[in-house]
């Protein structure tokens, strides 16, 4: 289903979990990497798994992995680093 809404919305970026109920991260990610327009998309693996963290760090699909627990500030970094900071909101006029 994350597929198919990425492939339709194209995001800016993808901050993607490895272990999920059906499939992990990395099935995802080959997927993700299939759609059209996702080649270069950053895509960030975020995991629990300490041990593999620089086994995933390695991997030529990811642009960058955090180890859980994520802090905000370390996310929003990140971020900011992938894909620029954000844009304020614009004003809406006043009646």
């Amino acid at each position: 289903e994350a597929v198919a809404v990425a492939e339709q919305y194209r995001p800016d970026m993808v901050l993607l979990d490895f272990l999920m109920p059906e499939r992990d991260g990395l099935q995802v990610l080959a997927d993700l990497r299939e759609c059209t327009g996702m080649s270069t998309t950053p895509i960030v693996l975020y995991t629990a798994a300490a041990s593999r963290v620089e086994e995933f760090a390695m991997h030529p699909q990811l642009t960058r992995v955090l180890l859980k627990p994520v802090e905000a500030a370390r996310l929003v970094q990140a971020v900011t680093e992938l894909i620029g900071p954000a844009e304020p909101p614009e004003e809406s006029p006043v009646p």
